[in-house]
């Protein structure tokens, strides 16, 4: 229009006004915060008209999980007396003495990793606790209109959206990154041949980036 005309906007959630869930230990967290605005007018009146709009989004909150069960203490130590699940030797497909591994066939390198890796139980076999999940957005979008002649008309638009996450995979020790970047250009001119032939052509780009975990930073891959 020939009138400059402008928004804004924030849209909040936050966890203050949350309830904990009912398996949850504690009440997960959350901070959301999606924000943005606009503005468009005249360049030239009649004749040239721009549009820019603009939005972005941080998020941080906490996702209750209930669903992982880890070995108890005793059964770190190789004793499953307790325990509904009574290991067998492999070497002879019996039970072992009093349900109790030995601690000598215990791999190393497994026990490391569990100690590095895997948690204690902290709801009888099962470890609840709230996933941290990261989110950071943005979008630009422009846009110029413009008359040429009475016959003929040009716009040009170009997009960019970005967005990073960082998520827990399984185990709350495993973090993993997901980054990516999105551009969308287009240009359009529209001719009017006659009363009854129009002529309209578009060049459009598009290009998507993408940067995941857990692979090192820079480890990308172009669509």
């Amino acid at each position: 229009t020939n009138r400059f005309v402008g928004s804004g906007y924030e849209f909040v959630r936050n966890d203050a006004f949350d309830a904990k869930q009912f398996f949850a230990l504690q009440k997960g967290k959350l901070r959301r915060n999606q924000f943005g605005g606009s503005f468009g007018g005249p360049i030239i009146r009649d004749r040239t008209f721009f549009f820019v709009a603009s939005e972005g989004i941080r998020e941080r909150r906490g996702e209750s999980r209930s669903n992982l069960i880890v070995p108890t203490a005793a059964e770190r130590r190789g004793d499953f007396s307790q325990s509904s699940i009574k290991p067998r030797d492999p070497l002879t497909n019996q039970v072992f003495p009093n349900n109790q591994i030995p601690l000598e066939r215990f791999d190393p390198a497994i026990v490391k990793f569990m100690e590095m890796f895997i948690p204690l139980p902290n709801s009888g076999n099962r470890h609840i606790y709230n996933a941290p999940f990261d989110r950071d957005g943005w979008q630009v979008m422009g846009r110029l209109d413009t008359q040429v002649t009475s016959q003929q008309r040009l716009f040009g638009r170009l997009f960019y959206d970005s967005n990073q996450t960082l998520n827990t995979n399984g185990l709350p020790i495993l973090r993993s990154e997901v980054a990516y970047a999105t551009w969308n250009a287009a240009v359009n001119h529209t001719h009017i041949l006659s009363a009854r032939l129009v002529n309209s052509f578009q060049f459009t780009y598009a290009e998507s980036d993408l940067d995941r975990g857990p692979l090192p930073v820079g480890d990308r891959i172009n669509y």
